[in-house]
């Protein structure tokens, strides 16, 4: 996966991304990788999201994924997962 498809790369500013809860488990943030299985990934999905659960920096990590060009934003932000059914934003 290239840095602009994964969020490891994007919440690398430690000012503003130091307290977020995804710090250390970007992995779980990606997009569905090359051969896993649709339910691993939904699994994979619903762990991150229970990290942005009270997180600290959501709201500035919504901010953050609204200014990202199509097909940049992919895998989960700010607790959201695309619908695989739509093209993304």
């Amino acid at each position: 996966m290239t840095a602009t498809g994964s969020t490891a790369g994007v919440f690398a500013d430690p000012d503003v991304f130091a307290a977020a809860h995804c710090v250390g488990h970007h992995d779980l943030f990606d997009p569905p990788g090359e051969g896993e299985v649709a339910s691993a990934a939904t699994e994979r999905h619903g762990r991150a999201q229970a990290l942005c659960d009270g997180c600290p920096c959501l709201a500035a990590c919504a901010a953050l994924a609204d200014t990202l060009p199509r097909g940049v934003r992919r895998g989960v932000w700010a607790g959201q997962v695309p619908d695989p059914g739509r093209a993304e934003q």
